[in-house]
């Protein structure tokens, strides 16, 4: 009998009952499941999914109309119904998430919504398991690496891509599983393949990443373990792109004649530098030839807009993903356009324009280069921004998630821009920077530095660490890189995909340096005594600079601060924020010109003035001013006034006027007199019948703050008591009343006080005036 089939024994020597061999056997069992149970990557997995579980059934939802908006996606009926034929015609992304959203849609027996949340949550977990790993690897102890992963992973800025249908999280997760899969190299037979196949589908998901990427890792990998990788792993670890990659590149080459995994790069670098250039410069550039009428209209607009600026094109394949410049969105499924319409940047005929955006883009760096070094400059105050909220607060998990990111991340103010290089777009983002942020990536680019050195040179004496410090800092250098040099305006997006990385190995280096250079003595300094009061002292005097810095209190109102006690009075009890003339004007057709605020309401207000049978002309403007707009293809207010006046028949004719916010900055910033724009556009409104209403700014961190809206409005207060036909509706006292619903930048809102925004409109709007159809 060989020794696997003897007996169990008992001490005695006597053989044991079957009872016993069975309880010891089923003891066994969860004695080992418990260790795998119980491991840092298992129980920061389970507390991942469980804070985010703890957010979706406390109220948080997801936002499942993105995948009719997303402009990284087919249409998504043609993607769902037909997804292989659909994918194989797309040229503007690599293919594979789209390959997810479609198979998802068409052969999942779940919800396409439900199963996307379901991946994320997935995601999510693979992210938390794959940071802890790494953590291991580095020689983190178990609760040091359970509170770094949470931290790395489940902070605000990376948990909330979760309840978006967007590739975010999947990516983030791969990236970090790229990561413990390099450092894995002498757990497995083949780390160099793994590696490899993982880089493809993060290539094959992402165009930030380019196959030049993953070549120099894939070499990195072999050259650090070429004595522990047969010829024949290293042969199919190269084979993998090359014909993944390589196919999928050389099938757009045949169908587009473009060898690239994304056709609309030449738009990114477009927008890149245009932004930074004055629109009269640009116009000048146009009109000497040195860029296309393309390059001047600017980057991402419509494909109507550019139809007149190109040769006439035929698109040369029928399928729905191809022929079609626009997809029509649902109401539900977010902002669109005035038409509940959305470009298709997949339309066969944007190809052309592509490629001149590209060539625009080039010829105004090498004409401006120093707007080119100007918007690189703005791109790297991007980077370290801490990204705003997604989704508004509908859950407190997610409420408390916020305020424990920004603390963590120690969040502080945007650095002062000198004044030649000032911001003159949104693109270039004013909101709080992350002091972690900035030091965590600064050791880990050190440390990276440091131990691909000694790969490249074969004398490090431990691979496993040096490969993880040297892949992260690569992956982390590369998408800062290209993020800021090939873009402007989404690097905070770009910054969260290596977030987990940056956090969790800097925070393992500084973990070890501080356990290895006495800690003991300086411990033994930190008595009771000391450093409680110091602590208190420390909290008080931080808690009083932050409530100075923020300036007077956010809750003011307009109707405290009114400095004109001649401002009429006669209001009605319903509505206790309006301004109301005496008599009813009749108001048969309504000009609602607006800034960006009135862009992403602009569908919601157009069903509303439908409802009550109101003709309007609702006309929005990213950044508008009296005299000035983000975009010289865009109108001033002073200019829609005018254009409107000379087109819209006058009788019953009366304006609404959701301006004021850009005006308010720029008097705060050029100590200017805010009413000097408001008289303006008050004597190019002619007395005809107005409901002006106030803006609301409330930033602690950036230009848009409520003392600047709040000055505003003191004078437009003081101008309409002058002028019986103006109405001011006081929506900053409304709106300073939710001011969780407010996103980062202090200017733009959440879907919900969108809605109540125009509620309130439109009830003051029928108090203010009598409606005729």
């Amino acid at each position: 009998m060989s020794i696997d089939n003897q007996p169990l024994v008992t001490q005695q020597g006597r053989p044991a009952e079957p009872s016993l061999v069975a309880a010891q056997s089923l003891v066994s069992v969860p004695k080992s499941l418990r260790g795998v149970l119980t491991s840092a990557g298992a129980v920061s997995a389970m507390l991942w999914g469980f804070i985010y579980c703890a957010a979706a059934f406390t109220g948080q939802r997801f936002e499942a109309g993105l995948l009719e908006t997303s402009w990284q996606l087919l249409p998504i009926d043609e993607l769902t119904a037909h997804p292989v034929h659909s994918i194989w015609y797309m040229h503007i992304q690599p293919p594979l998430w789209n390959a997810i959203v479609g198979f998802l849609g068409r052969w999942s027996p779940l919800p396409i919504a439900f199963s996307l949340q379901l991946l994320m949550l997935a995601s999510g977990m693979l992210l938390a398991w794959s940071i802890a790993s790494i953590l291991q690897k580095l020689g983190t102890s178990y609760r040091s690496t359970i509170a770094i992963t949470l931290f790395a992973s489940a902070n605000s800025g990376v948990l909330m891509f979760g309840f978006r249908p967007v590739y975010e999280l999947p990516i983030i997760a791969l990236v970090a599983l790229i990561v413990h899969l390099a450092g894995m190299a002498f757990e497995r037979r083949s780390p160099v393949l793994a590696v490899s196949i993982a880089g493809t589908i993060l290539v094959m998901t992402r165009s930030l990443y380019h196959p030049i990427w993953l070549v120099l890792l894939i070499a990195l990998m072999a050259w650090s373990l070429r004595h522990h990788t047969s010829r024949r792993s290293l042969t199919i670890a190269l084979l993998v792109p090359l014909i993944v990659v390589g196919g999928w590149a050389g099938k757009n080459q045949i169908m587009f004649g473009r060898t690239s995994l994304s056709s609309w790069a030449g738009m990114n670098l477009l927008r890149s530098i245009s932004p930074a250039i004055d629109p009269a410069d640009i116009e000048n550039l146009r009109a000497d030839g040195t860029i296309s009428e393309v390059g001047a209209l600017g980057p991402f607009a419509e494909y109507k807009d550019y139809e007149p600026l190109v040769p006439t094109c035929v698109p040369s394949h029928s399928e729905d993903v191809l022929d079609h410049s626009v997809r029509v969105v649902t109401p539900n499924a977010g902002f669109g356009g005035n038409n509940g319409e959305v470009a298709n940047y997949n339309y066969e005929c944007f190809l052309p324009i592509y490629d001149q955006a590209g060539q625009d883009a080039l010829a105004m760096i090498r004409a401006r280069p120093g707007a080119w070094v100007k918007a690189r400059y703005w791109s790297v105050k991007n980077w370290f921004e801490v990204i705003s909220p997604r989704e508004p607060e509908m859950s407190p998990v997610v409420t408390t998630l916020n305020r424990l990111t920004n603390f963590g991340l120690v969040a502080v103010a945007h650095p002062p821009t000198p004044s030649f290089l000032k911001e003159r777009t949104l693109l270039a983002q004013r909101g709080p920077i992350s002091l972690v942020l900035i030091v965590a990536t600064i050791i880990l680019w050190w440390a990276a530095a440091r131990h691909l050195w000694l790969l490249i040179r074969s004398r490090s004496d431990h691979i496993t660490r040096s490969l993880i410090i040297a892949v992260g800092g690569m992956i982390t250098a590369w998408t800062f890189v290209v993020g800021v040099v090939g873009e402007l305006g989404e690097q905070p997006r770009f910054r969260n995909l290596v977030d987990p990385i940056v956090i969790a190995i800097a925070g393992a280096l500084t973990a070890q340096w501080l356990s290895s250079h006495s800690w003991s003595r300086w411990r033994l300094r930190l008595d009771r005594k000391r450093t409680i009061p110091a602590a208190v002292v420390a909290l008080s005097a931080g808690l009083l600079v932050v409530s100075l810095g923020e300036g007077a209190a956010r809750q003011r109102v307009i109707t405290d601060v009114r400095p004109d006690q001649t401002l009429p009075t006669t209001v009605p009890p319903t509505s206790p924020s309006a301004v109301l003339p005496k008599q009813k004007p009749v108001c048969h057709r309504f000009i609602h010109l607006g800034d960006s605020n009135l862009a992403i309401a602009s569908q919601l207000f157009q069903d509303q003035w439908s409802q009550l049978g109101i003709e309007a002309k609702v006309d929005f403007a990213v950044a508008r001013a009296a005299t000035s707009t983000l975009y010289d293809t865009d109108t001033t207010a002073l200019e829609a006034i005018a254009q409107y006046r000379a087109t819209v028949p006058p009788e019953n004719r009366c304006w609404i006027i959701a301006l004021g916010s850009e005006d308010a900055v720029l008097s705060v910033r050029n100590n200017s007199n805010p009413a000097l724009p408001i008289q303006q556009m008050v004597d190019a409104l002619a007395g005809e019948p107005t409901l002006w209403i106030t803006p609301v700014l409330a930033s602690a961190t950036t230009e848009f703050t409520l003392d600047a809206s709040t000055a505003y409005n003191r004078a437009l207060l003081k101008i309409a008591a002058t002028h019986p036909s103006m109405v001011v509706f006081d929506w900053q006292s409304i709106a300073l009343q939710h001011l969780d619903q407010f996103q980062l930048d202090g200017a733009h809102y959440f879907r919900p006080l969108y809605d109540l925004l125009v509620q309130q409109v439109a009830d003051q709007v029928s108090l203010a005036w009598e409606l005729r159809e």
